[in-house]
């Protein structure tokens, strides 16, 4: 599975070069994670009011061309590894309008993720807890 996520570029988010600054990309991400899960059939807010958090532990960021203020970037969001205690999501950028069969990706990014307690931030097994949600990403997990 695969999920794509349109963002438009605010003013705001920019630089002083006119480009989405950099921090900013990862806003982008985790707006995607959260609509992957939506999509997935299990929100992340569900995950929260259950007392746990999934926070990112890794990222590993490239950048290409930049995005603009007014731009529509589209993220493509999927899992690519899934284990009981983490899960890694790749996430790629393009310009709305863009073919990615064709054209290289304006940002690439791979984010690991653990599940933890809301209170102590002590990992946790997302199997054990939340064992739907582990099945479903073992279903759509996949490597490119």
């Amino acid at each position: 599975m695969e999920t794509s996520t349109e963002i438009e570029v605010r003013y705001a988010e920019t630089d002083g070069m006119g480009v989405v600054y950099h921090a900013n990309y990862l806003v982008y991400l985790e707006v995607a994670r959260t609509d992957f899960l939506n999509k997935l059939g299990f929100p992340y807010a569900d995950i929260e009011k259950a007392g746990y958090l999934s926070p990112v532990v890794h990222v590993d960021l490239s950048y290409g061309l930049p995005f603009r203020y007014g731009d529509t970037v589209v993220v493509k969001t999927h899992v690519s590894k899934v284990t009981p205690v983490r899960t890694q999501y790749t996430c790629k950028m393009y310009l709305k309008g863009e073919d990615p069969e064709k054209v290289k990706p304006h940002f690439t990014a791979v984010t690991s993720h653990c599940v933890c307690d809301k209170e102590t931030f002590k990992p946790v097994s997302q199997k054990k807890l939340f064992p739907e949600l582990f099945e479903a990403y073992k279903r759509v997990c996949y490597l490119e």
